[in-house]
């Protein structure tokens, strides 16, 4: 039988809680985050067998909710403390940036433009969707205008979809919104009558549940970038929306992704990440 994926134990006995876990895959490292707002990055040991870890014990002063690792510009993005900070992915691990303005931030996602190495930031805050663009080592936040403004209430979970949309979780309902025109796509098949109503969509909620999509208690989302083509060269961006036991693709439209099936796992996952060609899920422990 053909397996995946090995199990392998990083580090174990730790003095503190673990609350969230990212990797960094192009420094081959795991990082850690702690209910005490230590960061422990977690190293291959060389030749040896086994992980080398080092703890920075000043890297939040609270517990550390949810971390991404951007690698195109080395930043970690750390939710802490219902606020939004940005450090260094290099020990230190210095604080660049935090959002303490936007207090309490209850999710975030980010996306990298790669043909502009332009990193796009989203949060939620207080009924409200925030968007920023990381430039010159500050997040500089770019008014959207959304419609309605503000959501019934602060969203559980977001994602981008592309560079240009998001799907939310916003009390047990999922959202889409596009947030801008997506020029590249209408210049090339796009007719007038296409991006008008483009248009007129753009910033407006859009509810996912008209195909009975509706989240369990703690929503599912989840961004995946697959290709387009045999020729790897073009890029398609979903997003899968949990129900139940089974993950359902939306595309860059807000529309469900026919050419993609469902995904259905034996059990609710409590988490779901995707790790191309895979995804992978926590399950509960049933026995």
């Amino acid at each position: 039988m053909y397996d995946a994926y090995v199990s392998e134990e990083v580090v174990s006995k730790l003095p503190f809680d673990v609350t969230s876990i990212v990797s960094h895959d192009k420094k081959d490292k795991l990082l850690i985050g702690s209910k005490q707002g230590h960061l422990l990055s977690c190293d291959h040991a060389g030749k040896r067998s086994g992980f080398e870890y080092q703890v920075c014990r000043t890297f939040e002063k609270r517990l550390i909710n949810e971390l991404k690792v951007v690698e195109s510009h080395d930043l970690i993005l750390c939710l802490s403390d219902s606020q939004l900070s940005v450090h260094d992915a290099n020990e230190p691990y210095k604080v660049l940036d935090t959002l303490a303005k936007y207090r309490p931030t209850t999710c975030f996602s980010f996306h990298v433009r790669e043909e502009q190495n332009l990193l796009q930031v989203v949060i939620s805050s207080r009924k409200r969707i925030h968007y920023f663009k990381w430039l010159v080592d500050k997040l500089e936040e770019e008014q959207l205008a959304l419609n309605p403004p503000c959501l019934l209430d602060s969203a559980q979970r977001l994602s981008f979809c592309g560079w240009n949309s998001l799907v939310l979780a916003v009390r047990n309902e999922y959202f889409f919104v596009q947030l801008f025109k997506d020029i590249a796509t209408n210049d090339k098949n796009g007719t007038l009558d296409n991006q008008t109503e483009e248009e007129e969509s753009i910033g407006k909620l859009k509810s996912l549940n008209t195909t009975g999509n509706r989240p369990t208690d703690s929503p599912t989302i989840v961004e995946l970038t697959v290709s387009a083509d045999s020729t790897n060269k073009s890029k398609k961006h979903l997003v899968g929306i949990g129900k139940d036991n089974m993950l359902i693709f939306v595309n860059q439209l807000g529309k469900p992704a026919k050419e993609y099936s469902s995904c259905r796992f034996s059990d609710s996952p409590l988490a779901v990440a995707f790790d191309s060609p895979y995804i992978v899920a926590v399950l509960p422990k049933t026995w």
